[in-house]
This record gives C-alpha cells, sequence and structure tokens, in this order.
C-alpha cells in the first residue's frame, strides 16, 4: 500500500521552483508505444487505465536523475532513495523510459505540463518531455531548437526513434515535429539551467500579448 501512495503522488503533485502547486490530469495522445523500451513524457503506473492498450502489457518504468546522472526504476520495485534524490514530482514533468511487451497505439493519462520555462534542467543528460508548447514554438518561423533553450548551453540533442538514438542538429528549423509530442528528448547540457525562449514567448496570430511593465 504505501508503494501505492508512492506511486499515486506523481500524478497529485509537481513540484516546481521548490514550491508545491495542484496538479492537473489530461489525457495526452495518442502516441505509438512500441514492444521494447519507449522514451515518453510524464508516464507512470496507471496511466493506461480505460485505454486502448492495457496496463498489463507495461512491465517496467525507470526515470533519469539527472542530479545524480543514474536511472532509477520506477515501476513495479521503485527506488526510493535515488527518488527522494530529487523529489518525487520532478517524474511527473519528465520523460521516462517504458517498456512494452506489446505494439499499441493510445492515448494516456499525464499531469498537464507546466510552462516550458519553469522546467529546469541539470549539468549533463536530460530527458525533456515534448510538449505541444514546444513543438508549436519550435515550428514558428526561424525559430530554432536553441531558441528554446533559455538559459542552458545545449552540447547535445538526440530522440530515441525505433531502438536507437537519433541526433537533433540544434541549428535546423522546425526539426521537433507533431509527431514528437508526448515522447522525450535526450538534452546535455553544461551547467543547471531552465529551458525557456529566447527574447520572451513568441506571439501567435490572435494571442493577446501581455500587458506592458510600469517604468522603473
Amino acid at each position: 500500500m504505501k508503494k501505492t501512495l508512492y506511486l499515486l503522488s506523481l500524478f497529485l503533485t509537481v513540484v516546481a521552483f521548490g514550491q508545491s502547486v495542484s496538479a492537473t490530469q489530461i489525457e495526452a495522445g495518442p502516441i505509438w508505444i512500441k514492444k521494447g523500451w519507449n522514451l515518453v513524457n510524464g508516464f507512470a503506473p496507471g496511466a493506461l487505465d480505460q485505454q486502448s492498450l492495457s496496463s498489463s502489457h507495461i512491465k517496467s518504468i525507470y526515470a533519469f536523475i539527472p542530479t545524480i546522472q543514474q536511472y532509477a526504476q520506477v515501476y513495479p520495485n521503485p527506488d526510493n532513495e535515488k527518488i527522494d534524490s530529487i523529489g518525487d514530482g520532478y517524474l511527473a514533468r519528465t520523460a521516462l523510459w517504458v517498456y512494452s511487451d506489446s505494439d499499441g497505439q493510445t492515448n494516456y493519462s499525464v499531469q498537464e505540463p507546466l510552462p516550458i520555462d519553469t522546467h529546469q534542467l541539470y549539468k549533463g543528460w536530460n530527458l525533456v518531455g515534448v510538449t505541444p508548447e514546444i513543438v508549436e514554438s519550435a515550428q514558428q518561423p526561424d525559430l530554432t531548437l536553441n531558441d528554446i533553450s533559455g538559459t542552458c548551453r545545449v552540447d547535445k540533442a538526440y530522440v530515441f526513434d525505433d531502438g536507437k538514438w537519433v541526433n537533433l542538429i540544434l541549428e535546423a528549423k522546425s526539426e521537433m515535429e507533431s509527431t514528437l509530442i508526448w515522447d522525450g528528448v535526450a538534452l546535455k547540457v553544461q551547467d543547471n539551467c531552465h529551458l525557456g525562449f529566447a527574447g520572451g514567448r513568441p506571439v501567435r496570430e490572435g494571442t493577446i500579448i501581455p500587458v506592458p511593465q510600469l517604468p522603473n
């Protein structure tokens, strides 16, 4: 029971900048879960309840803990010591390795993503969940992956496709295709940092820009 409550907390709490906020559950997808390992944004036990792919096909879930640059099992036997080193709320915001014994297209339950500029990365490798916000922004005219790197100095970027790593060119435009939404990207950064938009959030047609700030 203790382990069950611990895992359920992934859906109930998220920690951002050291403060707890209420988490909102949404339905994500559809995504392709392939037989073998998949890198999926914010996936947790129970994410496939009442979905087209049964939860019984999910055999293991691992997280990458960037603060110690090590893997930690989340399911079925959570490595609580490693998870506690970063806080279980972080797992709801990152991409996780999900092992399935079957192929299937499905929706799944996920915590509603927070804005990209609340996502902290740590020196070394990080597994970042690809949210609709990231893909839509990367496909704006003249916007590249480097333009959503915020304060991060990104050395390497990869996606995992058909059982192998595929390099992403940081300066290339429109590489973050819609098919990557809810997948994960491996980013290697030089120091602790936050993702974000260069020069602020891009303004889309029909968007009301923020109220101007008063002068100093």
